[in-house]
């Protein structure tokens, strides 16, 4: 975004209203176009909100480069907000760097493991049992069969279910 040019208002809003329901690519095309219209210091929360589903969506899809790129646009989502200040949506970006972690092909796989556990346990901090039942289910889940795995039971190793969009 230039210094110089103001975002119509009515174009960000039409692509925030198309996010939802939308395959992955296509919601990375349209994360992008956002992101190009908002300013990570004028709208801090909208812009960490969009790098986080912009991360999302490109560990949606897989593949080897996208994984590696979530990784970046869930940290870069971290810039902005602490588990103080927003400790759902700081919540939500650590659980899905751990669920990327899980998924990631590139170095160490038990390295890998270790890094999704520090982010599951984090989430662990802000979804509690009680009042997050859901979550701190579904975290607990990917805990478990992480530390399966680096016990060395390959029972575990199988596919989780997708990460659900907080």
């Amino acid at each position: 975004m230039t210094a110089n040019k103001q975002p119509d208002p009515t174009d960000l809003q039409e692509i925030l209203k198309k996010l939802n329901g939308l395959k992955a690519e296509d919601r990375i095309e349209l994360c992008q176009k956002a992101l190009d219209l908002v300013s990570k210091e004028q709208q801090p929360q909208l812009w960490s909100m969009l790098k986080t589903d912009l991360g999302i969506s490109l560990a949606e899809t897989s593949t080897l480069e996208n994984l590696e790129r979530a990784i970046e646009h869930l940290n870069e989502a971290f810039s902005v907000i602490t588990s103080k200040s927003q400790p759902a949506q700081w919540a939500n970006i650590q659980y899905n760097l751990g669920v990327v972690f899980t998924e990631r092909r590139v170095g160490d796989r038990n390295a890998n493991l270790v890094q999704a556990m520090e982010h599951f346990q984090n989430v662990l901090k802000v979804y509690k049992r009680e009042e997050f039942p859901e979550q701190w289910d579904q975290t607990q889940l990917y805990v478990g069969n992480i530390r399966n795995t680096l016990a060395g039971d390959s029972t575990t190793d199988a596919p989780l279910p997708p990460p659900k969009k907080k």
